[in-house]
């Protein structure tokens, strides 16, 4: 009886490791959903956005931020802070900021 019981149980942890090596990875269309969804759902300033950073970052870099914003998109801020501590993805993200959304801030009181 044991036999079959372990037998399951190890098969439910392999299928649920497989799940977890399997998860689709967050890129450009993630980002901008995300950014879509956190700054004011302008197509055209997340896409320019998304663009500036993936611009400034190297592949590994912008996947991570493209990660983060994902994964921290049902919390308060768009990148964790974890993520935009990076000197390089902190410099990425306030050059996207003021290229892209720097009118839309400039004219709030």
């Amino acid at each position: 009886m044991k036999r079959p019981v372990s037998l399951v149980a190890s098969l439910g942890m392999a299928i649920a490791v497989a799940s977890a090596c399997g998860a689709a990875k967050a890129g450009k269309t993630q980002l901008t959903e995300v950014c879509l969804d956190r700054m004011g759902g302008s197509q055209a300033n997340c896409s320019c956005y998304v663009e500036a950073i993936e611009k400034e970052l190297s592949p590994e870099l912008f996947q991570r931020v493209a990660q983060g914003a994902y994964d921290n998109r049902r919390y308060s801020g768009m990148v964790p802070a974890e993520v935009s501590r990076d000197p390089a993805i902190g410099s990425a993200l306030q050059t996207a900021t003021t290229t892209c959304f720097g009118s839309v801030q400039a004219s709030r009181p």
